[in-house]
């Protein structure tokens, strides 16, 4: 028993611990890498990836799936752009976004939990019917932003940390606490444990799936909004991929694709990896292409290890008994 203890405690430390050795290596390797410039770099490219990577890491808890992302963030940064030109009120584009944001999040959770139809099937395809909608809302073209105060919203910065960088941050607390502090939290733990359990034991699980949906949907409107404000212009299929990239954050951030397991935490550790070793990569010359195979090897590598365990404790149980 305390050697399977030890092993899950490995398990659970084992992306920090690849996280530092890799990070030592490449510092070494290159004195360039550790600079505070590259650092922070480094920092402002992870953070949009990193704040979808926390609602797809509650949605893959709570026992579901979220292929929508990409589709539902270019419509957000969409509605965000499209409303602050027409309107001339910037306030009224970004409350604009984060409710198309948590509308089309919390309507996943419907389908899925209501319906019941399959997660993978429900995302897959609104991420398409969404795509289609993008391209009707910007005439299938990139649309570029007339209003100066919406574009400096993207080049914020606050003590020289960018503010995508702080607000990628703040998501990452926000999102742990209300994790591992919150009764919300631990019922979508729950739930993507075993949902009959959840549901016999008075939990309403349809409503806490719905939740899971509704925040991953809330961080695509985020998202969305401070890709727009930093380029300055919108194109609907902006944001295309951006849910593999979160996916493999969350999958080798130790979550595991069943549900009922994984934290905040340790997506973070997973997205730093990813940002790691892509910035490494392009310190090397490296092609974006071969990083595109890395990645995809990771991700199989990570449901695999993930596959694996769940086969060790249920081999575990049974010599129990």
């Amino acid at each position: 028993m305390k050697k399977y203890l030890n092993a899950e405690k490995l398990r659970s430390l084992g992306i920090y611990i690849i996280l530092i050795l890799v990070i030592i290596v490449v510092g070494t390797l290159n004195s360039a890498f550790l600079s505070k410039n590259n650092i922070l770099n480094i920092g402002s490219q992870i953070s949009m990836n990193g704040i979808l990577s926390v609602g797809m890491t509650i949605v893959i808890i709570s026992g579901g799936f979220d292929l929508s992302v990409g589709s539902n963030t270019a419509m957000c940064g969409a509605v965000a752009l499209i409303a602050s030109n027409s309107t001339g009120s910037v306030l009224l584009g970004l409350l604009g976004a984060l409710v198309v944001g948590l509308l089309f999040g919390t309507c996943n959770g419907l389908i899925v939990k209501k319906i019941g139809i399959n997660a993978l099937i429900t995302t897959l395809a609104t991420n398409i019917a969404m795509k289609g909608i993008a391209l009707i809302y910007t005439h299938s073209d990139s649309i570029m932003s007339t209003n100066d105060l919406f574009k400096a919203i993207g080049k914020m910065k606050i003590l020289d940390i960018p503010f995508n960088l702080l607000l990628f941050v703040i998501c990452v607390i926000v999102g742990q606490i209300f994790m591992s502090k919150t009764k919300p939290g631990r019922y979508i733990y729950a739930l993507g444990g075993n949902e009959r359990a959840a549901r016999l034991s008075g939990i309403k699980t349809d409503l806490y799936g719905i939740i899971a949906f509704a925040i991953s949907g809330f961080c695509c409107a985020l998202v969305g909004i401070m890709m727009t404000t930093k380029l300055g212009s919108v194109s609907a299929t902006y944001a295309s991929g951006y849910e593999m990239d979160a996916i493999a954050a969350t999958v080798i951030g130790g979550t595991s694709i069943n549900g009922g397991e994984g934290s905040v935490g340790r997506t973070v550790a997973g997205i730093l990896l990813l940002g790691v070793l892509s910035n490494a990569f392009d310190l090397m010359g490296i092609g974006i292409e071969y990083q595109y195979v890395f990645k995809g090897v990771v991700i199989l590598l990570a449901v695999s290890a993930d596959k694996i365990s769940d086969f060790t404790k249920s081999k575990k149980v049974s010599f129990q008994k």
